[in-house]
């Protein structure tokens, strides 16, 4: 048994999908948003799996925990809120910045000069993308959990291929249990994602990719292909198209600059590391 909790590949993939499947399937008896919660259920068993969850000391891949938590709450709040605050959008692209640079200040307050304002400007334009871009998805479940899954897999490979076992494991982790989350949705009418998965995806994803470039070899310029995903994830295929026609349709629209990214660090950064 503890071999198998102990294997990767488990702690990552298997567990994180079975997890949040089986959440999504009792959460969606409580109606409202709470079944968008299970992403994030098989996302914590992922780090339960790897890091555990001590914040002591308080490291930067430890933060990610914090920022884990708070972004749940924050996407409860934005629906339960949503019918009568108007700027919220706002307030969630602001955590987004703001998670993304707390992560690699420590880097940023030790580059000298023009290169650590470069490097906290780049931070926070691209966690304040990513937690905003995903935002804007949530009142569309199938297309929040596609982008959701297809953007935390590949952000979770290109990691992997960057050099960091953690962060690609992270990734994955987030990605499989959005995928599980989409695979209830396909058996389930009243099954709801909401800002609770899509503000707590936009922000991880977000955090995760720039860590990459900054505590990995994830190359930078792979930002902007991943940044593409929850932009793709908006494109709407004809409604008269069966709901599973256009989930294999967002699939593969925004799978294509993730894993091109994916491809991009690959080709720096060489094989895995094993």
């Amino acid at each position: 048994m503890m071999d198998l909790l102990n294997n990767p590949a488990f702690q990552g993939g298997v567990a994180p999908f079975l997890v949040a499947l089986v959440c999504a399937l009792l959460l969606s008896r409580l109606g409202w948003f709470w079944s968008g919660l299970a992403m994030m259920a098989g996302y914590f068993t992922t780090i339960a799996l790897t890091i555990g969850f001590t914040l002591a000391p308080l490291t930067s891949m430890r933060k990610i925990i914090v920022i884990a938590f708070v972004a749940t709450v924050i996407g409860v709040l934005r629906d339960a809120l949503a019918s009568r605050v108007q700027w919220l959008s706002w307030v969630v692209a602001a955590f987004g910045a703001f998670a993304v640079l707390w992560v690699i200040w420590v880097v940023v307050d030790r580059t000298p000069g023009m290169d650590g304002v470069l490097l906290g400007l780049g931070g926070v334009a691209y966690g304040a993308w990513m937690a905003y871009m995903y935002d804007h998805l949530r009142e569309h479940r199938e297309q929040v959990a596609v982008a959701a899954s297809t953007g935390g897999l590949t952000t979770g490979l290109a990691a992997l291929f960057g050099a960091s076992a953690l962060l690609g494991q992270m990734g994955i982790g987030l990605g499989m249990a959005a995928l599980a989350s989409l695979v209830s949705f396909a058996g389930l009418r009243r099954g709801h994602a909401g800002a609770v998965m899509a503000v707590p995806a936009g922000v991880m994803i977000g955090v995760i990719g720039f860590a990459s470039v900054v505590y990995a070899k994830l190359p930078w310029y792979c930002l902007p292909m991943l940044a593409l995903v929850p932009l793709f994830g908006r494109m709407h295929p004809p409604q008269s198209w069966p709901t599973w026609v256009q989930t294999l349709v967002w699939l593969a629209i925004t799978s294509a600059p993730g894993l091109v990214a994916v491809y991009l660090t690959w080709s720096a950064a060489g094989p895995v590391p094993i």
